[in-house]
């Protein structure tokens, strides 16, 4: 996903426009925690957290066999159906 999605140049742009992007791996401290929070069995797992509660709001099932433009298209569809 770090070749084929995220360097992607409109990916990046919406990301950086509207979100804060964070990546963490599963066996990481950090991983370990988010993994118990969310209660995660799958990977990746891509989803968006609202910052002030901590709660899922979204979460992309599938993604690493999205193409860029499958991702923009669920990224904005989320964007335009949710206040932020």
């Amino acid at each position: 996903m770090n070749r084929d999605l995220w360097r992607d140049e409109t990916v990046k742009e919406i990301l950086n426009a509207n979100f804060i992007f964070v990546q963490i791996y599963f066996d990481t401290v950090e991983g370990k925690k988010l993994i118990h929070y969310y209660n995660i069995s799958s990977y990746p797992f891509i989803a968006i957290i609202d910052p002030r509660t901590g709660e899922k709001v979204n979460q992309f099932h599938n993604v690493s066999k999205m193409d860029q433009c499958m991702f923009c298209e669920k990224v904005t569809n989320f964007l335009c159906e949710n206040e932020l």
